[in-house]
């Protein structure tokens, strides 16, 4: 599980470690539901394990989705699903950089953290492109 906040102090959940509920929350800066999205499944918005989320500079919100391989994506306003990247191992951590000019994604159970270039407009997540593969140890 973990939480990212937008610029509007709005909190978004995933919470599906262990398998149990498989979703993205959005909650308001006083802590109330605003929305939902998601079940277990590998389908568009759906999730096995979401593992990690953060925001980026439009707004939208990234979730690592572990088992499935993959980063999807969702608009930040209405949950609604944007695109994926699919990945060949499994994805632990989805981090934007301070700039938000680079995406960071762990894949831990190979030792590689990938940096991505992000998209350049909102709604449109075209290719992925890695400028690096780090080695962690």
């Amino acid at each position: 599980s973990d939480v990212a906040f937008n610029s509007a102090g709005e909190m978004f959940v995933v919470d599906g470690d262990d398998g149990i509920n498989h979703r993205l929350l959005k909650l308001s800066a006083d802590r109330k539901l605003l929305w939902a999205v998601g079940d277990e499944g590998s389908g568009p918005g759906q999730f096995c394990v979401p593992h990690s989320v953060d925001v980026d500079r439009f707004g939208q919100v990234w979730v690592a989705d572990r088992r499935n391989r993959r980063l999807q994506v969702f608009c930040g306003q209405t949950g609604r699903y944007i695109g994926e990247w699919r990945l060949r191992k499994e994805v632990y951590g989805v981090r934007f950089s301070k700039d938000y000019s680079h995406i960071l994604v762990l894949q831990e159970k190979v030792g590689i953290m990938l940096v991505l270039e992000p998209p350049k407009k909102p709604g449109f997540l075209g290719n992925r492109q890695v400028i690096d593969t780090l080695h962690i140890p």
